[in-house]
């Protein structure tokens, strides 16, 4: 017997032209009375009055099996019927028994009434309060395509051990206004190891954790197997994380394949917009890490905060657009705003309109990739901004050294034109390096029409501001303009 409370609390009423009875609690397993010209039951509440009352009408299609299947939303009256919960909109888990705290160890009885929530509607929704999800290996969601899973805002918070919810393949899936509490390291809050995802979606999500010493994993990790992929399948094709906030042991999104890229599932239409990647403590940790076969990227109007790994990896994620993203902190081992690079060449990038109010030890590492456009972007860095990578455009950005000469590395780089922008170095009071050095067999690269500052050169001189090492015919440089100590202008160009 569930809940205890089972004698008629009221005679019945009448609901429009339908009579009802209000009895206690749940009933649960025990056969109640209910008179035969009752077919609609009420409840004050599941296990406790007042949380998760609801209605029950009388179903004459139903069976003994149905009834031990749906333990949670049906019983059955002493002449044989049996009741099953009335669904009128998406389900308040308390009507199956959720409870809220974390002092009795319901964990299991929460994912009992989850379980029991998805197989009887798409939309279901957890209360406020604080929910005890601690499930070793987190909750599998069922593969069921069209599913919403809500909470009350941040009000919900979902406590779990490492792994919370693990999606499996499906489609049209949304998560959406919770706070996920992560507790330890065995696994990533939301994570999934398949293939075959369509149209993923998690919206305003808060995921914590406890303790950086003891939570040393993912907010969000999806690794697509190699599996027995057709060439340039997707495995993942749409996914949205929005207006989220992250603060991970580890990184806080990371997208991966497994595979050569000829028998592997991809993934495509890529959408990270408008969340806060807060505090990753490891040196490796990442805000966000798009890795192995992708096209069709977006990580736009994200903020960055404190992240000692690269804030933004790309690691052959195809036409990814990297825009209006904003990197804050202080700390000379923060890792790099933005990062491309490692062992697969992206093509046909975007990087604008970024914006760093932190001082990074590298600006931005631009290496493993194969067309990349980098417009209207203002950053700081302790060190340099580094391009080793092929035909590239760096156009109308502002980038300032802090404390470094050599504001621009082109280290290997071919077709590199870097036009128009405004390269600034401060307190370099020591450092005679070039503002710009292009070096290791870079070729083919353009230094067009530029504005240059050091605060610390009164001297034109054209090593102290571009200087080609190993091949003189490395690039043409024409029409910049420099500025020196004091803001004194010395040349009109660098020849």
């Amino acid at each position: 017997m569930q809940g205890g409370l089972l004698t008629v609390l009221s005679n019945p009423k009448e609901f429009g032209t339908e009579r009802v009875q209000t009895i206690g609690l749940f009933p649960g397993a025990d056969p109640i009375d209910v008179p035969e010209n009752i077919s609609r039951v009420a409840t004050v509440g599941f296990t406790v009055p007042g949380r998760g009352g609801a209605y029950y009408v009388a179903d004459s299609a139903m069976r003994e099996a149905d009834c031990r299947e749906r333990r949670l939303s049906t019983f059955r009256a002493k002449d044989g019927r049996f009741f099953r919960l009335e669904i009128s909109g998406p389900i308040n888990l308390e009507v199956l028994g959720l409870r809220i705290g974390m002092a009795g160890r319901f964990a299991k009885a929460n994912a009992a009434a989850l379980r029991e929530a998805l197989i009887l509607s798409k939309t279901i929704y957890f209360p406020a309060g604080e929910i005890d999800l601690r499930l070793p290996g987190g909750f599998l969601l069922p593969s069921c395509d069209g599913m919403t899973i809500a909470g009350q805002g941040w009000q919900t918070r979902i406590v779990g051990y490492g792994n919370i919810f693990s999606i499996p393949s499906l489609s049209d899936l949304k998560i959406e206004n919770m706070w996920i509490v992560q507790t330890t390291n065995d696994g990533p809050a939301i994570q999934s190891y398949h293939e075959n995802i369509r149209n993923l979606k998690l919206i305003k999500l808060k995921i914590t954790i406890v303790d950086s010493a003891k939570c040393r994993n993912n907010s969000i990790l999806i690794v697509l197997d190699k599996s027995a992929a057709k060439y340039g399948s997707a495995g993942l094709n749409g996914f949205i994380v929005e207006d989220c906030y992250l603060v991970s042991g580890r990184m806080g999104i990371e997208i991966q394949n497994h595979g050569d890229g000829e028998r592997c599932y991809r993934y495509q239409n890529i959408h990270i917009k408008n969340s806060t990647f807060c505090g990753l403590p490891v040196d490796n940790g990442m805000g966000v890490s798009l890795s192995g076969w992708g096209d069709n990227c977006l990580v736009e109007g994200n903020k960055f905060i404190g992240c000692r790994g690269p804030n933004i990896e790309i690691v052959g994620a195809d036409r990814t657009t990297i825009k209006d993203n904003y990197f804050l902190g202080e700390s000379r081992n923060l890792g790099a705003p933005i990062s491309i690079s490692n062992f697969r060449v992206a093509r046909q990038c975007r990087i604008t309109g970024n914006k760093s109010n932190g001082k990074s030890a590298v600006g931005f590492f631009i290496e493993a990739v194969d067309g990349a456009y980098i417009a209207n972007n203002t950053m700081k860095t302790y060190g340099s901004f580094i391009i080793k990578g092929k035909n590239i455009v760096v156009y109308k950005n502002c980038l300032v050294g802090m404390g470094s000469a050599q504001v621009v590395q082109i280290d290997h780089g071919q077709g590199v034109s870097i036009k128009e922008n405004v390269i600034v170095s401060k307190d370099a009071k020591l450092d005679k390096r070039p503002l710009i050095a292009i070096f290791n067999g870079a070729r083919d690269c353009v230094i067009d029409n530029n504005i240059m500052y050091n605060e610390y050169i009164d001297d034109s001189a054209k090593d102290l501001w571009v200087k080609t090492v190993n091949r003189e015919d490395s690039a043409r440089v024409y029409g910049n303009i420099m500025y020196g100590r004091g803001g004194k202008r010395l040349s009109h160009s660098v020849q």
